[in-house]
């Protein structure tokens, strides 16, 4: 197992529920009526898992310091032409199978990829298109531009472009991560981050068939 130490914070959290800081948070308007009360009780667990772990990353008690120092690290692993996820896609799906199935499918659908070196295939986190959160984006995004980009990127291409990425890693300084809409939105980025394929040596650069 390549992160055990975020494999024992998943445990953990999965026993105790939620974190021990007072990171509490309440839905906007605009969740509200989107959401079901259900759907909203699961995205909390969501946002409360993410904010344990950045939290145990970084060391820091404030929340909002905590998403952007996490956030600062990840945009310099990217700088470096590395993709550093949250934790193990198989301590991620662990802790989302305990999550209400309506609220799973309000943001996430599961997808299968055969990896040709592995002879298996990995399951991985995909946004749902036709899920709720895309809904949330497009009226949150009336009165925030930023969030009608976002809209707009997973309009074009289904998932979220390198522009957008690019553009949240390196302009999240001017966002408040105690609102719903950014922790939600950085609870998102952050869980849609997939462990990064080992490809053999003697496969790099060689043409793979699917």
């Amino acid at each position: 197992m390549k992160h055990p130490i975020l494999s024992i914070l998943t445990v953990s959290v999965l026993l105790h529920g939620c974190v021990s800081l007072d990171n509490s948070i309440s839905p906007d308007e605009t969740a509200k009526e989107i959401f079901t009360s259900t759907e909203l009780g699961g995205i909390s667990r969501m946002i409360h898992f993410v904010d344990s772990i950045v939290s145990e990353r970084t060391g820091l008690t404030d929340i909002n310091e905590s998403y952007h120092a996490y956030l600062d690290s990840v945009n310099a692993d990217v700088k470096k032409g590395a993709i550093t996820p949250l934790l193990d896609d198989s301590a991620k799906f662990q802790f989302l199978e305990t999550i209400d199935k309506d609220a799973f499918s309000a943001i996430w659908r599961k997808s299968l990829s055969y990896i040709p070196w592995e002879s298996q295939c990995r399951k991985y986190l995909e946004l749902n298109f036709e899920g709720k959160y895309k809904k949330y984006l497009q009226e949150t995004g009336k009165s925030d531009d930023r969030y009608a980009g976002i809209y707009e990127d997973l309009n074009m291409s289904g998932d979220f472009s390198p522009t957008t990425v690019a553009e949240f890693l390196k302009n999240h300084q001017g966002l408040d991560f105690t609102l719903y809409k950014h922790r939600l939105w950085a609870t998102v980025f952050l869980l849609r981050m997939a462990e990064p394929l080992e490809i053999p040596d003697d496969l790099n650069g060689s043409t793979l068939s699917y």
